[in-house]
């Protein structure tokens, strides 16, 4: 799943392991995430319905990491 716009609200990286959130009220889902400047591809650990523009929010526990936009 690839992220662009990506907005750090902690140390930035270029790698990690994070749950990523992509509705409102969806369920977190596991990933690992490589970045790439403001860009990123997640691997979700289960598949998940969405589509390019929806937001995507990386997490630690209840801590958000990053947030940015699904791309096409």
């Amino acid at each position: 799943m690839p992220i662009r716009d990506l907005r750090w609200l902690s140390t930035p990286r270029t790698s990690l392991s994070a749950s990523i959130q992509v509705r409102h009220r969806g369920a977190p889902i596991a990933a690992d995430v490589v970045i790439d400047g403001a860009t990123a591809i997640a691997r979700l650990a289960a598949p998940v319905v969405a589509a390019p523009g929806q937001a995507a929010v990386l997490y630690a526990d209840d801590r958000v990491l990053a947030g940015g936009w699904l791309a096409h």
